[in-house]
């Protein structure tokens, strides 16, 4: 140990230069697919959203998305009761994960804030001709 008067360039401090977090980068457990969706859900939302606590489960939510589309895939070839309960299990997992990493638009938008963006959509042109033609068909 140094004995004696401690230098400036012992008691500063280094910050980082802007202040932002790092995006947090995906384990190497996890398979190229998983990387890659876990990259995607980390760089869809502030880079001060995650913290490193948030790792594991993301990595739950990435397992968990890849495995609703493969049971996706599979329902499309056979629609069997018993593929539908899983996939119903498995969409119920990922929107509670989802949840509670803040990732799902209620958890990001103010209710107050989504009703006025519904009352303030105009319907276009090509909305307003679907819903008339619409109404069309269903008195066929």
């Amino acid at each position: 140990m140094k004995t004696g008067r401690k230098g400036t360039a012992a008691t500063v401090v280094s910050l980082r230069p802007t202040g932002v977090r790092s995006r947090l980068s995906p384990p190497s457990s996890l398979s190229k697919a998983g990387r890659s969706l876990f990259l995607e859900i980390a760089g869809s939302v502030d880079a001060n959203h995650f913290t490193a606590a948030d790792v594991p489960l993301l990595c739950s939510l990435v397992s968990t998305t890849l495995a609703v589309q493969a049971q996706a895939k599979k329902l499309e070839r056979d629609a069997t009761l018993e593929a539908v309960r899983a996939w119903e299990k498995l969409v119920r997992l990922q929107l509670s994960l989802c949840t509670k990493l803040r990732c799902s638009v209620s958890s990001r938008v103010n209710p107050w804030t989504a009703g006025r963006r519904a009352a303030d959509h105009t319907p276009n042109p090509l909305e307003q001709f679907l819903a008339e033609n619409s109404d069309d068909d269903d008195d066929r």
